[in-house]
């Protein structure tokens, strides 16, 4: 496993960058946050060309779950954990498009029903949970996709922590200061059958 550069840039403005107060400084971080971490899902769930790392779609061999033409039911997730535990494995996660958990947290427990189908994190009432599994979304992950993920089996590694540089020319004509943040990350799977994937479709 080689890891790969992933960065973002943010343009502040000349007066944001030369305020020192923490809450300006806080917003520029936050920026470069999103930037970085939206990099890293795009090659964790997608299958960008080298030299970033290959993402989950490009490994061999994960388990798979029909889950019909439509999310009607949990039917898929209680495949995906049964899976997982038949190669020794727990999903610790399952993640899906944003689309896809709107549609999930709006299924309820039966017609006429207004109660979720989903259960609740009594200590974090936002979060949704799938047979007490989180459910977390990413814009990155494929719509019509879910990806149950077993934390323990899978392999994560920043070679070099997060560096910010700042560039005061790149946005000359704007009065825009350019700042950007790099850092080196790898991830691999070495228990390709421990990673389900659960699809719908026609």
């Amino acid at each position: 496993m080689t890891p790969a550069k992933v960065g973002g840039v943010v343009a502040v403005s000349r007066e944001l960058a030369d305020d020192s107060s923490p809450e300006a400084s806080a917003e520029v971080g936050r920026g470069l946050v999103r930037k970085i971490t939206r990099s890293i899902d795009n090659a964790y769930f997608g299958t960008l060309a080298a030299p970033a790392p290959a993402g989950l779609p490009s490994v061999v061999g994960v388990g798979t779950v029909d889950a019909g033409t439509a999310w009607t039911s949990l039917d898929w997730a209680a495949q995906a954990i049964t899976q997982a535990e038949e190669v020794g494995a727990t999903i610790t996660s399952f993640v899906a498009h944003p689309d896809d958990g709107l549609i999930l947290a709006q299924l309820k427990d039966q017609t006429g029903s207004l109660r979720p189908l989903l259960g609740i994190d009594a200590t974090v009432p936002t979060r949704r949970v799938v047979l007490g599994v989180p459910l977390l979304v990413s814009p990155s992950v494929t719509v019509g996709t879910v990806w149950g993920i077993p934390g323990a089996r899978i392999v994560a590694v920043v070679r070099d922590d997060a560096r910010v540089e700042v560039d005061r020319s790149y946005y000359f004509l704007s009065d825009r200061v350019a700042v950007r943040g790099t850092m080196r990350v790898g991830f691999a799977f070495p228990h390709p059958a421990a990673v389900q994937k659960i699809t719908i479709g026609p």
